[in-house]
């Protein structure tokens, strides 16, 4: 595959492992063997969507809403409605979680807590999220190879 196709590929999937040595480990313990430090890079943010239990009351004047719309009295203002703005952000009704908002940064990013990669080495891969419900997993994809003084 070359460099092009790669960047092209990494593109529409919108997420990169980036693995590299960690150098800070390795000054303070010269004699431990090689340590990694990895993180997921989003080079798309706008196609990373989720969202986020919101922690913040839910009521209003006279009308508990944390049973959400199908729980509420007929009279309450979400009555059946699966999204409505409360203090002033839009949310959604999540069963089994609640009122839920948009997630704010990459979702990805902030719920990618098992490498893909074993043994772990150097070097940048795309690759793909399946969730499953509030549970992420990283499958690796092609490993990106970049030409001497390219960026990455």
């Amino acid at each position: 595959m070359s460099t092009d196709e790669q960047v092209s590929e990494t593109a529409q999937h919108g997420h990169v492992l980036a693995i590299e040595v960690d150098a800070a480990y390795a000054e303070r313990f010269p004699n431990a063997s090689t340590e990694f430090r990895w993180s997921v890079e989003c080079l798309d943010r706008a196609s990373c969507v989720g969202w986020q239990e919101c922690n913040d009351s839910h009521e209003m004047p006279g009308e508990p809403c944390n049973d959400g719309p199908w729980g509420s009295e007929e009279t309450a203002p979400w009555y059946e409605e699966d999204e409505y703005k409360f203090h002033g952000a839009e949310h959604t009704w999540t069963p089994g979680y609640g009122w839920t908002i948009p997630f704010d940064g990459c979702v990805v990013a902030e719920n990618d807590a098992d490498c893909p990669v074993y043994p772990m080495r150097p070097g940048r891969w795309v690759v793909h999220d399946e969730w499953d419900d509030t549970w992420l997993t990283l499958e690796l994809g092609e490993e990106l190879h970049t030409r001497p003084g390219a960026r990455p």
